[in-house]
Order: C-alpha cells, then structure tokens, then sequence
C-alpha cells in the first residue's frame, strides 16, 4: 500500500505500540526537528546520521527521553528509561530507579 503520510494523521501523533513504522518525507533537517518536537508525547526517537553538528543540536532541542543514534532501540537494563510529555512519568530502570526508594541526607564534618 502506498500512503502518502501527513503529521496529522493519527498514526504520525499517538503512540502506536506494534510493529509499525510510520514514515513522512520532510524537505530539512529544520522541518523534521520541527515536526518530531510537534507531538505530544516523547518517550523514544531514533536519529541516523554522521553529522555531529546536526546530532549536538538534536540532542538539545528534540523532546524526547530517549535517543537513539545510529543504532536500533532497547535501552541498557542499566540506563534509566523515561520518555518526556505524555509518555509517562519516569522509570525505574536500573540504579537511578532506586533513586525514589531512598531518602538521602548530606553531611558535612570539618574535624579540625
């Protein structure tokens, strides 16, 4: 089936949880950067690319918890794994999920 796809298709703004993989053809790299921060949700995005300068930028300005570069998805069990927006809450993955399970204190001593 050959489909053109829109971003205000539904399938381009909700979260779709199967296999499926929505395309769009953008004309830049600003156009794409403006669309994928358009949606309202933003636990995972997959970037491929060699350019650094494109990639620091991506990382600063896309909305997402999680970014992928240049590999396919699936966190470290070690990373924690939190999606932005309306992708959840937080996780609790890994050491920084044991985070919300403690209470800490700082102490400072000058034994002089």
């Amino acid at each position: 089936m050959n489909t053109i796809t829109d971003n205000r298709m539904a399938i381009m703004q909700d979260e779709v949880f199967g296999p499926v993989i929505p395309l769009m053809t953008v004309t830049d790299f600003d156009e794409g950067l403006r669309l994928a921060n358009e949606s309202r949700y933003g636990l995972s995005a997959y970037v491929f690319t060699k350019d650094m300068r494109r990639l620091m930028r991506l990382i600063r300005e896309l909305k997402f918890g999680e970014i992928y570069v240049n590999r396919p998805g699936g966190d470290a069990v070690h990373a924690h794994h939190a999606g932005l927006r309306h992708s959840g809450i937080g996780g609790e993955d890994g050491k920084y999920g044991l985070d919300a399970y403690f209470q800490k204190k700082t102490i400072y001593v000058n034994y002089a």
